[in-house]
C-alpha cells in the first residue's frame, strides 16, 4: 500500500510484528482493538515490485518488504500499550526493553525510499539483465534499517535475494 497522506497529530511510528499465519485476520482484531479504545491511527504496509519467475516468463508482482510487519502511526501512551500487550495476544509492537521502537525519522524516510523504489513507474530493463547474484555471494546493503551491513545472498529470487545477516550477536 502507499504511504498514508495525512499524519496524526503528535503520533509516531512503531513497528507491529504479527505472530500467526492469519495476517489479514490479525489486521482485523488490530483495527477492532483501535477503534473500541478510539485511537487514532495510520497503517502502512511497504510493499515493492519484484519480478518473479513463472515457468520462463519473469512477471512482475507487489510483495511486502517486511514479511509479518505493519507499521503503525499513533500517539502512544502507557495504557494503550498495556491494553494491546494483554489483549492482543499474536500482534506485538517491537520494543527496546520495555517500551515500543519509535522509528526516528531517518529510519522511516529509508523505509519510504525503499518503497518508493520499490514502486518506481519505469523499469529498467538493462538491470535485471545485470542481475547476476548468486547462491553463497557476499553483499552490503544499500538501504534501509540494516543498511552498510553485510549479507550473505542464500536465495535468489528473479531480482529479490534472501539475505542472513549477523544482527545483535545472532
Amino acid at each position: 500500500t502507499s504511504y498514508p497522506s495525512t499524519e496524526v497529530a503528535g503520533g509516531g511510528w512503531y513497528i507491529l510484528h504479527f505472530n500467526g499465519s492469519n495476517k489479514l485476520n490479525s489486521i482485523g482484531v488490530l483495527l477492532k482493538f483501535l477503534k473500541t479504545y478510539s485511537v487514532d491511527y495510520r497503517l502502512w504496509v511497504p510493499s515493492k515490485k519484484i519480478f518473479v519467475y513463472r515457468g520462463s516468463s519473469l512477471v512482475l508482482m507487489n510483495d511486502p518488504i517486511y514479511l509479518d510487519y505493519v507499521f503503525i502511526q499513533f500517539v502512544y501512551t502507557l495504557n494503550i500499550y498495556e491494553q494491546l500487550k494483554k489483549e492482543l495476544k499474536n500482534i506485538k509492537l517491537l520494543s527496546v526493553g520495555d517500551s515500543p521502537y519509535k522509528l526516528t525519522l531517518k529510519e522511516l524516510d529509508q523505509i519510504k525510499y525503499i518503497h518508493n523504489m520499490n514502486n518506481a513507474s519505469k523499469i529498467d530493463e538493462t538491470a535485471i539483465k545485470n542481475f547476476k547474484y548468486k547462491v553463497g555471494d557476499t553483499v552490503r546493503i544499500a538501504y534501509g534499517p540494516f543498511s552498510d551491513m553485510n549479507g550473505k545472498v542464500e536465495q535468489v529470487n528473479g531480482t529479490q535475494l534472501v539475505l542472513a545477516i549477523s544482527c545483535f550477536g545472532k
